[in-house]
């Protein structure tokens, strides 16, 4: 029986793709025989080139014995990286920045993905918010430590309001959306699919509130040090690969956005509904410095770290090799 056309095409995109710098025959040789390494993957539209690479086959092709581990939020795959089970994880720059206050035995590798109006501030329609003011008094629901726990501040301050003028709810990432359909709190800050799937649930009764169209997250791939066995041709194994998925992206949106609701389990309407919010490109550069430093400035101001904690040199936790090695325009660092 002959392939369907969509593995027909995804067929003919792996063997352009091996045409790419560090093609696939001479790297598959290099993994053979070797124990696998670990990533812990968000299951979100941030982390898609990192879903398509593992999904059509380009680690493997890049001679990278990689095991992948899926995570609803990029906290958790963090977390499995410091406890030493996985040794790459795909995380936003929040919970990067609440852990570098604690140790920093890990490093940045590339920034993957950055994003733009992604964030929402969904409200119940029941609640009698009507504009953004009207989230005064209310309870507002949020995953704890998260971006989407710093786009909440972010998104009250724009609006004249504080933290003071509101209930804030801090809870696990999973526990949002129920919160939000039950009626537990009477709006959420929330993100990539949390955000899809609460207004599915909400039907009718939800909406994305007016917000600030300048927010902005950067997410990133994050990995274990070289004395914890990440060597630096191995990350850029990785790196390559999902380059090869971001030339995907960009050669075939329509059949990236139809992988992506497959993989994401959603339905395509969702993933081009924000599809625009993502920029997907293989970086290091300033801003992302910029964005850890000033989270660090929220987290102080908000008490939530204690006081007197100093932001670490973050250019120190930025490993620039790997990207170097795939392409040494994508390093754009003032050091």
């Amino acid at each position: 029986m002959s392939a369907c056309p969509s593995r027909r095409r995804l067929l003919a995109a792996g063997t352009t793709l091996a045409l790419l710098p560090g093609g696939a025959a001479a790297q598959a040789t290099s993994g053979a025989g070797r124990s696998p390494l670990t990533l812990a993957v968000t299951d979100s539209p941030h982390a898609l080139p990192v879903l398509l690479a593992d999904k059509m086959g380009f680690f493997a092709a890049e001679g990278l014995p990689l095991r992948v581990l899926h995570f609803p939020v990029g906290r958790i795959g963090l977390e499995r990286l410091l406890a030493g089970e996985v040794q790459f994880a795909t995380v936003a720059d929040a919970p990067i920045m609440f852990a570098s206050l604690k140790r920093n035995d890990f490093s940045i590798i590339a920034t993957v993905t950055r994003s733009i109006g992604d964030n929402s501030m969904v409200v119940r329609n029941d609640r009698g918010i009507q504009k953004p003011g009207d989230l005064r008094g209310k309870r507002i629901g949020t995953p704890r430590a998260s971006g989407g726990h710093f786009f909440v501040d972010t998104y009250l301050l724009y609006y004249g309001l504080t933290t003071a003028d509101i209930t804030l709810v801090l809870m696990e990432p999973t526990r949002v959306v129920d919160a939000l359909v039950r009626g537990e709190v009477d709006a959420a800050g929330l993100f990539g699919t949390f955000a899809s799937d609460a207004l599915r649930q909400l039907g009718p009764n939800g909406r994305i509130a007016p917000g600030p169209g300048f927010f902005a997250v950067n997410f990133n791939l994050v990995s274990a040090s070289a004395s914890a066995g990440v060597s630096d041709a191995d990350a850029a194994r990785l790196l390559r690969a999902v380059e090869r998925a971001n030339e995907f992206i960009r050669r075939n949106p329509a059949e990236a956005r139809q992988v992506a609701a497959g993989i994401l389990k959603i339905d395509v309407k969702e993933v081009e509904r924000t599809w625009d919010a993502f920029e997907y490109r293989l970086h290091l550069s300033q801003p992302l410095v910029s964005q850890l430093e000033a989270q660090v400035r929220w987290a102080l101001r908000e008490k939530l770290v204690p006081p007197g904690t100093r932001a670490p040199e973050y250019l120190d936790m930025v490993r620039v090799e790997p990207l170097r090695q795939v392409d040494p325009r994508a390093v754009r660092l003032v050091r």
